[in-house]
This record gives structure tokens, sequence and C-alpha cells, in this order.
């Protein structure tokens, strides 16, 4: 599993669905999350190269100053995911 931290102006612009539309239109697995500090969790079930297809989509679709910053990283969930793309509540 993978998970990228995404900083920048990506909460209350609609980030979260359009990562979700972007991932569902895949088949992709995995959830999008805010966190408090202001950024958004992505984790991802899969390969890294269709994770950076899922952030390219989703980075044409969003305003063009959105995404400052993204940080992709090995993750080890504390639980399984249900099949789907998922939004999740704040941490």
């Amino acid at each position: 599993m993978l998970k990228a931290i995404i900083r920048g102006h990506v909460q209350n612009v609609g980030f979260r669905r359009t990562t979700k539309l972007a991932a569902d239109r895949k088949g992709f697995q995995g959830s999008v999350r805010n966190l408090p500090d202001g950024a958004v969790e992505i984790l991802f079930v899969g390969e890294r190269a269709n994770l950076e297809q899922l952030l390219q989509d989703v980075k044409q679709l969003m305003p063009s100053n959105c995404m400052e910053d993204v940080a992709i990283c090995e993750y080890t969930p504390s639980a399984t995911f249900s099949p789907g793309f998922s939004i999740l509540s704040h941490s």
C-alpha cells in the first residue's frame, strides 16, 4: 500500500471528490481524507505508477496551483480496505 500526502490549496475546493471520481473511473482501491494540518492524505492499494497516474489525472481536473507538494511513501495499514475508493472524515 502507498500513502500520498498532498499539500497546497487542497481543502474546500473539491479535491477529495475529484480524487474519488478519478479513482473510480480506473477502478482503483483506497481512500482520501482531509488532515487537520490542511493537507490531504490518499491511501492507495496498488502500484506506484498507478498512484502517480491518479495524481496526474486529479491535477488536470483541479486548478493549476492546487497541488504544491506531493510526498509518496510505502504504508502498512492497520486495517483492511473495502473494495472501491472512499472519502473518509478527518482523522
